[in-house]
């Protein structure tokens, strides 16, 4: 079609729009995206630019990180960041999430990356508010290894927290809720049959063919109040089983912040409360944390 847009792209440039037309031949020069190269990363030891960096890097603003309301920063992690996997455990709120940078496929040693926050290696970022961080920046390959020898081997995952910005005091509060209603389809199952098979009643069997229920036939049955093997009708029971298990999920986030600068420096101090109900009874995340962070200097006192 004249109408068509063809779009071309590539990394470290502007990509480049141009409608075809009635065009045979198209030549197109993309213009390098100077912004994206003077952005500035954190590293191990400071902050460079882009385009100093030979390495492998990945980030994340903190922005796009406390945009979905999660109860761990990994979880923001997941699909937001090019060759960074994020494995859930199981789907109990607060269970254990897993990182791995470029595959990680050691069958020796961990395949964690090292977390680094605030220039300060932590052995996990599960208790670290998405409300709190200021950018996530993933250092790949040679450059995690250069800064951190064998710890870095599989990668490294630098987490810069928020500090005060502007003079004087300022009050925060975010607040975010995000619901789960569970499984889109569930799986069909035949409701009409017993276990066992060739239409005959078998309750050792792992077959479902067996007798026909609800039409008044009868069978030597398990029953759990007298626990005893009597003669009933054969009925189906327990059909919406899974659909009757499953309950409404739902994880809020609320924190607050209070941040002031003078020309002493700044403290930053937050609270955030995290609840997560998930979609099976008993399945529950209640955590609270509190966090201070600043950098002051007066005379011969300092704070960091």
């Amino acid at each position: 079609s004249d109408k068509t847009v063809l779009v071309f792209s590539y990394i470290g440039y502007i990509p480049y729009e141009v409608t075809v037309g009635k065009n045979s031949k198209i030549n197109v020069i993309l213009k390098e995206d100077t912004q994206a190269l003077d952005e500035v990363v954190v590293i191990g030891y400071g902050t460079v630019k882009r385009r100093d960096l030979t390495g492998a890097i990945a980030s994340v603003k903190g922005e796009q990180v406390a945009a979905n309301p999660v109860s761990n920063v990994a979880q923001a992690l997941q699909g937001r960041l090019p060759g960074v996997n994020v494995i859930s455990q199981d789907g109990r709120p607060g269970a254990t999430i897993s990182v791995r940078v470029r595959g990680g496929g050691s069958i020796t040693q961990s395949n964690e990356p090292l977390y680094v926050v605030d220039g300060f290696p932590v052995s996990s970022i599960d208790d670290i508010p998405v409300a709190d961080i200021e950018s996530i920046d993933v250092l790949k390959g040679a450059t995690a290894s250069a800064l951190y020898g064998a710890r870095g081997g599989s990668g490294a995952v630098m987490i810069t927290t928020k500090r005060g910005k502007e003079e004087g005091l300022q009050v925060t509060v975010n607040s975010s809720t995000m619901f789960n209603a569970g499984y889109l389809k569930l799986p069909e199952v035949q409701t009409s049959y017993s276990s066992g098979k060739n239409g005959i009643y078998n309750d050792n069997s792992s077959y479902v063919w067996g007798a026909k229920l609800d039409v008044g036939n009868e069978a030597m049955q398990y029953n759990p109040y007298t626990q005893e093997r009597e003669m009933t009708e054969l009925t189906s029971r327990g059909k919406n089983n899974l659909k009757n298990f499953q309950e409404l999920s739902f994880i809020t986030n609320n924190n607050v912040s209070v941040t002031q600068k003078g020309k002493y420096g700044s403290v930053r101090t937050s609270l955030t409360h995290v609840y997560n109900k998930g979609q099976y009874p008993n399945q529950k995340l209640n955590k609270i944390t509190y966090s201070v962070s600043g950098d002051m200097k007066w005379k011969k006192f300092s704070f960091d």
